[in-house]
């Protein structure tokens, strides 16, 4: 059967002006957003030459792995290198930047094989972190490292100003958790409170419940992304009604 090169992709992404916006950064060279959001299993449908972005990936990661050094190095200067190293990991591995991936909304604008999409692609941590380290390459490339560092402080400032020197936190379900369990309060819940936007694009506001009582609330394009802004607000409010003095509001 003979497949018409209309159907190759029947999920398209969707206009990556919004996807811009959100970055706040509006590019030059469209072709190098277009070809960041573009996974291989995309490419390799196409009836003709189309780029991945593999190569993106790479050079994002040296990108980010240099900007996160910067951003660490002058936030926490009397750090030692084992320290500020572990900060760095914690930031940059795949299941964080998926994350950070998911509160941007970036896997509804990922260009993906029609098989890859409905395997579940655009939730896929892998995919979703490979695609975020492509995504600031080509912010580099299209304006420079400064503009890139500001693209990126927006993503990750909350996660830079949650770091503790010695007790690093990225997971806030698993931090909230622990904290709960310790106090012998049981275990957080996370509840859908709201839904807005259509299914390509839709943002979740979700609400973290222990023992029936709301700790907080976050959004985002992902429930689990909405799930860990609603972890770090519960993991304040707790902190500091067992541990007085143990968490300054930011």
């Amino acid at each position: 059967m003979i497949r018409r090169v209309d159907d190759r992709h029947e999920d398209e992404a969707p206009d990556l002006a919004t996807l811009q916006e959100r970055l706040g950064h509006r590019f030059a060279d469209q072709s190098l957003l277009r070809t960041s959001v573009t996974h291989r299993s995309w490419s390799h449908e196409a009836p003709g030459p189309e780029a991945d972005n593999e190569s993106l990936e790479f050079l994002g990661d040296a990108v980010l792995g240099f900007l996160l050094a910067d951003r660490l190095f002058r936030r926490f200067p009397g750090l030692d290198e084992g320290r500020l190293s572990k900060h760095k990991a914690l930031i940059e591995r795949s299941s964080t930047l998926a994350e950070i991936a998911g509160e941007l909304g970036l896997g509804s604008f990922l260009r993906l094989g029609r098989g890859e999409r409905r395997g579940g692609g655009a939730h896929n941590v892998k995919i979703l972190a490979n695609a975020l380290e492509a995504v600031l390459a080509a912010v580099f490339l299209d304006a420079g490292l400064e503009v890139t560092g500001r693209v990126l402080d927006g993503l990750i400032e909350s996660r830079l100003s949650d770091l503790d020197p010695d007790n690093p936190i990225v997971d806030y379900k698993s931090a909230l958790q622990e904290l709960a369990q310790a106090h012998a309060l049981g275990t957080p819940t996370y509840a859908v409170v709201d839904e807005q936007g259509p299914d390509h694009d839709k943002r979740f506001t979700v609400e973290a419940l222990l023992e029936g009582r709301s700790l907080g609330q976050g959004g985002g394009f992902t429930k689990r992304g909405a799930q860990q802004v609603a972890a770090r607000e519960g993991l304040h409010l707790l902190r500091r009604e067992l541990e007085p003095g143990g968490c300054e509001e930011e």
